[in-house]
């Protein structure tokens, strides 16, 4: 990600724009040093949320804003339902991982909100998007489950052979649910504003 951003900066001759890599939870820059931060579905993979959040407070000069992005109700997130539905039909024998996924440390208005004021954001404003995407075809079930780390965990657990049938089943649960039989997946995403 960090490459394409770094493609873009030099497509488009942007000045004043660089892309880093660095520790999230201690961020290598001073106090007040930007405008703006962003964390779409980022911060919800870090070891210590609180921290992170904390950091992007600490970067932002008086008046900076923030946005912060994580999902909704992980337990109503029908895009991991039905992979597991559809990874039960090829692998009946096959267990998901138990307990809460480390994606769902951070989802849900209240918590996001709450995450974000106690780092110390004020007029915190927290609104729910749909995000609606159409998975063509195999090709395109294959690019998603390795865009999206909790899947790409998974499959890798299953193996190539076993993630294409799921693929295919998946396809067809997607089909079977869409009015147009358009193979669509849908997921509900929290978006925090707040001010530093």
């Amino acid at each position: 990600m960090v490459e394409r951003l770094r493609q873009r900066i030099s497509q488009e001759a942007l000045t004043g724009v660089t892309a880093e890599v660095m520790d999230g939870q201690a961020l290598a820059v001073p106090d007040a040093s930007f405008d703006a931060a962003v964390s779409i579905l980022g911060l919800i993979f870090f070891p210590d949320i609180p921290k992170g959040i904390a950091e992007m407070r600490r970067v932002l000069r008086p008046g900076g804003r923030a946005a912060i992005v994580c999902w909704s109700d992980p337990g109503n997130l029908r895009l991991m339902t039905q992979v597991v539905q559809a990874i039960r039909k090829v692998d009946p024998a096959f267990e998901p991982p138990a307990g809460t996924p480390v994606w769902a440390r951070l989802a849900g208005a209240e918590i996001l909100r709450a995450r974000m004021e106690e780092a110390g954001f004020s007029d915190v404003e927290v609104s729910t998007a749909t995000g609606v995407l159409e998975i063509e075809s195999l090709e395109a079930w294959e690019r998603f489950t390795r865009s999206v780390p909790p899947l790409a965990f998974l499959f890798q657990r299953l193996g190539p052979e076993k993630t294409a049938a799921v693929g295919r089943v998946y396809l067809d649960l997607l089909v079977a649910a869409s009015e147009d039989g358009t193979p669509t997946v849908s997921a509900d995403a929290c978006i925090g504003l707040g001010w530093a």
